[in-house]
């Protein structure tokens, strides 16, 4: 009987064994997953500050455009 309980004892000691390195390799997948989000939110704000940055200057350069146009207007109806 005692080595029935020693060899039960020893099988249940590899499966938790074998369970711990499952639930570290699980663990190290999700590490690398969250790294790997974190990159890509990084990208994605680097991405929309440069949007906005290009927004902002279209939206100066077409106010600069229709500035100079109506002056151009003005010095028509001048001549």
């Amino acid at each position: 009987m005692s080595g029935s309980n020693s060899t039960v004892s020893l099988t249940l000691q590899i499966r938790g064994q074998q369970a711990a390195q499952e639930m570290k390799r699980i663990s190290d997948q999700q590490v690398q997953a969250t790294t790997k989000i974190n990159t890509q939110w990084t990208q994605i704000g680097s991405a929309q500050a440069k949007f906005v940055n290009t927004a902002r200057a279209g939206t100066r350069e077409t106010l600069n455009t229709a500035r100079a146009g109506d002056q151009l207007l003005r010095t028509n109806k001048l001549l």
